[in-house]
């Protein structure tokens, strides 16, 4: 099943998008695609938060067509909370998050990403 990103809005800081997917779920949801804006180097970050099961995985996935989306070389992923920075060599024009076993009862998680636009 396929969910909706919640909120997508510039950040308080000026030109940063801020990109939200908070669900509860069952193994196999996907987020919809979020758009990147062209960015400033070291500026992407993905944050994952909630309640993992104990095989609990969210995986990001990248697109540059918006339909087919695909792991990143070097994996990025999550199965428990943290932080991750997209490398500069991988920035596709849109990211999602994808999860698998998030447990007995599917969890409770929020994935946040945040992007500095270039100028």
């Amino acid at each position: 099943m396929a969910f909706t990103a919640t909120n997508s809005t510039h950040a308080s800081a000026p030109k940063v998008r801020k990109t939200t997917w908070t669900v509860t779920l069952a193994s196999g949801d996907t987020g919809n695609g979020a758009h990147i804006p062209v960015v400033q180097s070291d500026t992407v970050s993905i944050q994952a938060t909630g309640t993992f099961g104990a095989s609990g995985t969210i995986l990001i996935k990248g697109s540059n067509d918006g339909s087919n989306f695909v792991a990143f070389p070097v994996a990025l992923t999550f199965s428990s909370a943290g932080v991750l920075t997209l490398p500069d060599a991988e920035r596709p024009l849109w990211v999602r998050p994808e999860f698998t076993n998030p447990g007995a009862g599917g969890g409770d998680y929020v994935v946040t990403l945040v992007a500095r636009e270039g100028d």
